[in-house]
């Protein structure tokens, strides 16, 4: 990995690119602050960024090729790349991009996507700022390829803590000077609270989802209780038993009678009940009581809990 000069070594930065023209842009406050004001919006759940706001940090920085990447390290160091937005690459590029990751070394580039180098998150950098020269990396060959050996890079290592979530820049002809590393280093808060933010409702969708999927190990009956005891959710076997009896079914579940009931504890989801009918008296005294589903969804079995009502699905 390249270290960085802790003090104006490397190439000398400009504001001009290697043909004269002025890279700065009238506007540019206004256009990061429109980019910062979309980072900060979320429409739903679902909502993504990035690949608004790559292009036009592409047009706002006069990159030629920009893009924003997450790198996740798996066992044995493996990595697993997701292009979170781009401007400016082909298909082709992307495709070969992400086959060269799957077989890189973590420091593939000129930082350690493992774990960066303190000095290198949150800020922005440019080629100038490393004494390591980039066609020393493996990721060389693959610029080359691409045409970017001959340009300079921008981008900002966006970290939460030691955690890389996600690598954000672009390339262009000309050298970067202050003015653009100032402009990218001013979005870097905003990006690392909407990266920080996406990473945990995707978290909590997990989560979510797969409670589902654990109810349908519990041989019998069960349900997941939301407030006031409505049916957020039923097993196969809880299906069948409320196509059988309906009424009696949310009698029983409002009153907890014949149901073992436990408070499901989970950081960002709501208050929710798991309900289990219990066997038969006699049949728990050939089997005992039904397993409930693995020691994650709560603590343990609790007297019945009583509602005020059970709501139709």
């Amino acid at each position: 990995m390249g270290s960085i000069p802790k003090s104006g070594a490397g190439r000398k930065s400009g504001t001009r690119s290697s043909g004269g023209r002025s890279r700065a842009r009238p506007g540019r406050r206004a256009a990061l602050d429109a980019i910062a004001d979309r980072l900060g919006r979320l429409s739903s759940p679902d909502d993504r960024a990035l690949p608004e706001v790559v292009p036009a940090l592409r047009t706002t920085l006069g990159l030629d090729v920009a893009v924003a990447y997450r790198i996740s390290v798996a066992g044995q160091r493996q990595l697993d790349t997701t292009v979170l937005g781009s401007s400016g690459l082909s298909p082709w590029m992307i495709g070969a991009f992400l086959g060269f990751v799957r077989g890189a070394p973590p420091a593939f580039g000129l930082y350690d996507a493992a774990r960066p180098e303190p000095r290198q998150r949150n800020r922005a950098l440019a080629l100038g700022d490393f004494r390591r020269r980039p066609e020393k990396v493996p990721l060389w060959p693959l610029l080359v390829r691409f045409g970017l050996h001959r340009s300079d890079q921008l981008r900002a290592l966006v970290c939460d803590g030691p955690s890389l979530l996600a690598w954000v820049g672009g390339f262009r002809e000309g050298r970067f000077g202050d003015a653009d590393k100032a402009a990218l280093d001013a979005l870097v808060p905003a990006l690392g609270r909407r990266l920080r933010l996406e990473r945990q409702l995707g978290e909590r969708r997990l989560r979510a989802n797969a409670l589902p999927h654990a109810m349908e190990a519990i041989p019998g009956p069960a349900f997941l209780l939301g407030p006031r005891r409505r049916i957020r959710h039923a097993n196969a076997a809880g299906e069948a038993l409320l196509a059988a009896n309906r009424a009696g079914t949310l009698e029983r579940l409002r009153s907890g009678l014949g149901f073992a009931t436990t408070r499901v504890c989970s950081p960002g989801m709501p208050a929710l009940s798991l309900a289990v009918r219990e066997a038969p008296l006699e049949g728990r005294r050939r089997a005992g009581p039904p397993p409930l589903a693995g020691g994650g969804l709560g603590g343990g079995r609790r007297a019945p809990e009583r509602g005020r009502d059970v709501s139709r699905r």
